[in-house]
């Protein structure tokens, strides 16, 4: 049965930053989403691995692999692409910018050098920062159960992983997340809002609650306790001793 699309009370905020320091958010070997035109208006969409920048004029990027010939055909020197990356880092943020293909490379190694955007808009991932924690739980979606790993949490929403051979979830993909601490289950409804393979084996997914998720996650927030300078899951609700 398909879950009701309950409200949201987010909004984003997109901004415009200085594009070498933009860039530098990225990770290295993250996901970007290239949407690229050609002169004559076709258009093409791919994902393919971030590299790096080189002397802080060129970008790198692997050359993705697709059927039909489709690399050969819109990789060319002068096309201009749209590109989309996340970066997980700090509140985190997407981060879109326009980006000139200059040299495609087949040997040694297949790769693309674009140029450096002139500007860069970023729009916040995230209201709160996220604690990092490392929890078995599950993710039920179309009549489907699979096994997931919560890798961060906070009050509005969380990221977890699942298998690379795993069903296939998709942004906008409404779900409910289970997650597990001890005798302790608590179950959040959500959205998908953002995919992203950031290792050979896993996939990791941005979870948005909705405003009863919210309301469902709070148990499991309260177990959350400083550990030095880590965030960490107690097993039991910490009892505030009388003063």
């Amino acid at each position: 049965m398909a879950m009701p699309k309950p409200e949201f009370t987010h909004k984003n905020h997109v901004s415009a930053q200085n594009s070498l320091e933009s860039l530098a958010m990225i990770d290295h070997s993250s996901e970007l989403t290239l949407n690229i035109a050609t002169p004559v208006g076709k258009k093409f969409r791919c994902n393919t691995t971030f590299i790096g920048i080189h002397s802080n004029a060129y970008i790198l990027t692997e050359l993705p692999s697709s059927d039909g010939g489709n690399t050969r055909t819109f990789f060319q020197p002068g096309f201009w692409c749209n590109v989309k990356a996340i970066s997980h880092r700090g509140e985190g943020a997407f981060i879109y910018f326009r980006s000139q293909i200059l040299h495609v490379l087949n040997k040694p190694v297949p790769l693309a050098i674009m140029s450096i955007p002139e500007g860069v808009k970023l729009t916040p991932l995230r209201k709160e920062a996220r604690y990092q924690v490392k929890l078995p739980g599950a993710v039920q979606f179309d009549n489907s159960k699979i096994e997931c790993e919560i890798r961060d949490l906070s009050k509005s929403g969380c990221c977890f992983s699942t298998s690379l051979l795993a069903k296939s979830l998709y942004e906008g993909d409404y779900a409910t997340l289970i997650l597990r601490q001890g005798n302790l289950e608590v179950s959040v409804e959500g959205k998908i809002c953002n995919i992203q393979r950031n290792s050979p084996h896993r996939i990791d997914h941005g979870f948005e609650l909705t405003d009863k998720g919210k309301v469902s996650i709070r148990p499991l927030l309260e177990l959350l306790n400083v550990n030095g300078t880590k965030i960490i899951l107690d097993h039991h609700p910490t009892q505030q001793e009388d003063t």
